[in-house]
């Protein structure tokens, strides 16, 4: 295994998203919840769905759908769903349009962050750009979604 750059001080980690997951769900800690995801990936993925509050339009049948083999497994089969409400707008609804959605820092130092308004309203931006690229549904959401985020 390679050598790591940087750890996070226990402070910090015990302050994560992860150790609240673990925490909210009785998991003792990061390796037991590796375990138990690869033991139980229904359990896990339908939770961490849930846990990050992924707005479904139409909820999925299951969370996989594992029949075909691992390389042809289908991710909540049945659900419709679009990333950019989930992890921006319905923040946005629910009262938090400042609250701070993505920090940055720059090669020179320079620091900075987004609210989710304003990475909701540049994420539309990007899929405005590639509708007009000739992309279309089904990947302008995730694109510029992630895009927002990179």
């Amino acid at each position: 295994m390679g050598e790591y750059v940087w750890y996070p001080g226990r402070e910090l980690a015990e302050h994560s998203n992860v150790a609240r997951f673990c925490r909210a769900h009785g998991v003792d800690g990061y390796r037991a919840l590796q375990r138990r995801s690869v033991a139980d990936p229904e359990w896990y993925w339908s939770t961490a769905a849930r846990d990050m509050g992924i707005v479904w339009h139409e909820q999925p049948l299951c969370a996989r759908d594992g029949r075909g083999g691992i390389a042809a497994t289908r991710w909540f089969p049945g659900g419709r769903t679009n990333l950019v409400d989930s992890c921006l707008e319905r923040h946005v609804r629910h009262g938090q349009p400042d609250a701070t959605a993505l920090r940055w820092e720059r090669e020179d130092g320079t620091r900075g962050r987004l609210g989710y308004r304003e990475t909701a309203r540049l994420s539309a931006r990007v899929a405005t750009g590639l509708r007009g690229l000739g992309v279309g549904e089904g990947g302008v959401c995730v694109v510029a979604s992630c895009f927002a985020f990179a």
